[in-house]
């Protein structure tokens, strides 16, 4: 099996040999930024420009693939943009390399923004139910059934909105239905949505975030405020973590 990690995207593809990864980082796999940088920049270029990527990796006898949000390409050159200890929900398995372009593409279809339309997105996730279970990867078409329940569609790649994140938003939508301010008795599931996001390492698009509460009964200014909310509470948590002992 080739030693390579495969990047896809609409139209394209990259290949970053492993060996360029520093051996300590090879088991378990971590790939940072300034290696994409110095080895793929076209990959980088395409995050930059807010496009979704898929990527696919060998371990042991198994090929894996994900989604990657453009958020990965943010930061310094250390920002770690592939980290196979920490994997989204959504992650397919490949019997062999040949199933890797198509997979990407259907991935990126159903949850990556290249869809034309709410309709061809949802023929898209559909169909990648269709090729999980062909494939006896039941567990992993389970999850997107549950996605499909949700409202979510503004947030983008739902491997980065984990369900627990999902779920908590919906229970807090239910609990202050576009009240605003949200009422005392919906602060409990609102510490819990931002605890869960956080925690999920979920990548919202402050844009999409406002009109997903938009949809989700607020007005224009007050979905603007509860964003603002959220992007401030989750920096306080970030900053917390970082200043705790290690």
């Amino acid at each position: 099996m080739e030693e390579n990690i495969r990047f896809f995207w609409s139209g394209g593809e990259a290949i970053l040999p492993l060996h360029v990864i520093p051996k300590e980082e090879r088991q378990p796999l971590r790939v940072r930024l300034g290696i994409l940088q110095g080895h793929v920049p076209e990959v980088v270029q395409h995050l930059k420009q807010g496009r979704h990527v898929a990527a696919a990796w060998p371990s042991g006898n198994q090929i894996f693939l994900i989604g990657c949000h453009p958020n990965i390409a943010r930061g310094s050159a250390d920002n770690i943009c592939l980290d196979t200890i920490s994997l989204p929900q959504v992650v397919l398995k490949l019997g062999s390399w040949d199933e890797a372009s198509e997979a990407a593409q259907l991935l990126l279809a159903a949850f990556g923004g290249e869809a034309i339309d709410e309709e061809e997105m949802l023929s898209k996730r559909l169909a990648l139910i269709d090729w999980l279970v062909k494939r006896n990867q039941n567990d992993t078409a389970a999850i997107i059934r549950r996605y499909l329940m949700f409202p979510i569609k503004p947030l983008g790649l739902i491997s980065r909105v984990g369900l627990r994140t999902a779920t908590a938003m919906k229970a807090f939508t239910d609990v202050a239905g576009g009240q605003w301010p949200p009422p005392e008795s919906a602060e409990p599931a609102w510490r819990h949505f931002v605890i869960t996001a956080f925690h999920e390492n979920v990548a919202f698009e402050p844009e999409d975030l406002t009109r997903w509460f938009v949809a989700n009964g607020w007005d224009a200014a007050a979905a603007a405020e509860l964003t603002k909310r959220f992007s401030a509470e989750a920096a306080f948590l970030a900053e917390y973590e970082e200043a705790r002992p290690a």
